[in-house]
């Protein structure tokens, strides 16, 4: 999976007082959800946060939030960190991301 950008140009049209128009292009942040989940043992998973944040260092960010959050005290309690895509499980136990926090 590409990674996305942190950033989209987009073109704006400032709308002043009169008849005067200004279109420019313009640099935004994005920002997209991201789910955190715990995967156990026995195959089952436990989604414990849904944050915004600019995409990037996706691994990073989820490590760091387990450990300020007190979930691991040490990096060597991670087994595994990957991203799972817009669909959580395989054949008929995929869930979308909605049925995935039920």
């Amino acid at each position: 999976m590409k990674p996305a950008s942190a950033i989209s140009e987009i073109t704006v049209r400032r709308i002043e007082p009169g008849p005067a128009e200004h279109e420019f292009t313009d640099v935004l942040a994005v920002e997209e959800p991201l789910e955190i989940r715990l995967g156990f043992q026995d195959g089952t998973h436990k989604a414990i946060s849904i944050t915004m944040r600019t995409p990037g260092e996706d691994a990073e960010l989820a490590a760091g939030f387990l450990f300020t959050e007190g979930i691991i005290k040490s990096p060597e309690q991670i087994k595994q960190i990957r991203h799972c895509g817009l669909k959580i499980g395989t054949g008929s136990g995929t869930h979308g991301r909605s049925g995935a926090l039920d």
